[in-house]
């Protein structure tokens, strides 16, 4: 009976012990980004910003992953939500569509991350390189 109870508790152990071992702090091992949409000359802010030019609620975006328009998420109070992928089509309203591309640094592949932990660098909106300020990109229209 005593050597069952030594089995049942080594077993116990080591999958605690293999379960400990998970580097992932984020589960889809992808770094959270935002972005906002500044006017070119202005720079006043076309979502979030007095008078906006363009309406949160209207907007939506899909990747080539998912191939339906869903609405965009929120970041925070001042930004949206950038999914992880390599090609973003934005949506800012009925007639409006934007691509952006982004390129992304990613670190060596991990137990949970397969295929390394991936943050952005930079992406490229209406032909121009925009790189990442803290934890979002600052797209100019």
């Amino acid at each position: 009976m005593k050597t069952k109870q030594h089995f049942t508790f080594g077993f116990v152990y080591v999958i605690f012990l293999l379960l400990q071992g998970c580097d992932c702090i984020n589960p889809d091992c992808n770094q959270t980004v935002g972005f906002t949409l500044i006017d070119r000359i202005s720079k006043k802010d076309l979502i979030f910003g007095g008078n906006p030019t363009y309406f949160k609620d209207s907007m939506s975006i899909r990747t080539n992953q998912i191939p339906y328009y869903s609405p965009v998420s929120f970041m925070d109070s001042a930004s949206l939500y950038l999914p992880a992928a390599d090609t973003i089509y934005l949506r800012l309203n009925s007639v409006e569509q934007d691509t952006l591309i982004v390129s992304y640094n990613r670190s060596k592949a991990s137990y949970c991350c397969h295929n390394g932990y991936a943050s952005p660098t930079y992406l490229v909106f209406n032909g121009k390189r925009t790189n990442i300020q803290g934890s979002k990109f600052s797209l100019e229209k």
